[in-house]
C-alpha cells in the first residue's frame, strides 16, 4: 500500500483538533507553528495554533470508528462521556469525577443503556440516566 493515511478529529466546541497519521506523511500548518508528522504519531492542535506532537504505540483509538468501535486507553470519564455526548446527542452532568480511567472496547452500535452498564462494570462509576441527561456519580 502507497500514499498517506490519516485521521482528523475536529469538533464544534472543542479547544484543540487532532490528525493521526498512520502511513504516509504529512505537514502541518497553522497561524502559529507548522509540524512534520510521521506515522504513528499525532499532532495537537491547541485553539492558540501551537501545534504538539505526540508519539503513539497504536492508533487503533484514532480509526476504532472506522471499525464501528469507541476505543479508549486510559481515557478519564469526562473524555469518554464526551464521545457519548456526541454520538447519543445527550448532555452530560457529574456530581462528582471518579478519577477512574477507562480502557476498552465499546460497540458503537450499542445503545446508551448498554454502553453505560460496560463502564459501570468498572465498579467505581455510577449513571443516572434521565431523557437525554445522564448524570455521573462515582
Amino acid at each position: 500500500m502507497t500514499g498517506t493515511s490519516f485521521n482528523v478529529q475536529s469538533y464544534n466546541g472543542d479547544s484543540l483538533g487532532r490528525v493521526t497519521l498512520l502511513e504516509g506523511g504529512i505537514k502541518l500548518l497553522s497561524r502559529m507553528d507548522s509540524a512534520v508528522v510521521k506515522p504513528k504519531q499525532e499532532a495537537i492542535i491547541r485553539e492558540s495554533g501551537k501545534i504538539e506532537i505526540q508519539n503513539k504505540h497504536t492508533a487503533i483509538e484514532s480509526i476504532a470508528w472506522t471499525e464501528g468501535l469507541f476505543s479508549f486507553t486510559k481515557a478519564s470519564i469526562n473524555e469518554v462521556m464526551d464521545h457519548f455526548a456526541r454520538w447519543y446527542d445527550i448532555k452530560v452532568q457529574y456530581e462528582n469525577i471518579p478519577e477512574k480511567q477507562f480502557t476498552g472496547n465499546i460497540p458503537m452500535k450499542s445503545n446508551l443503556e448498554s454502553a453505560l452498564k460496560m463502564l459501570e462494570l468498572s465498579g467505581d462509576v455510577r449513571f443516572i440516566l434521565s431523557g437525554n441527561i445522564v448524570t455521573v456519580r462515582p
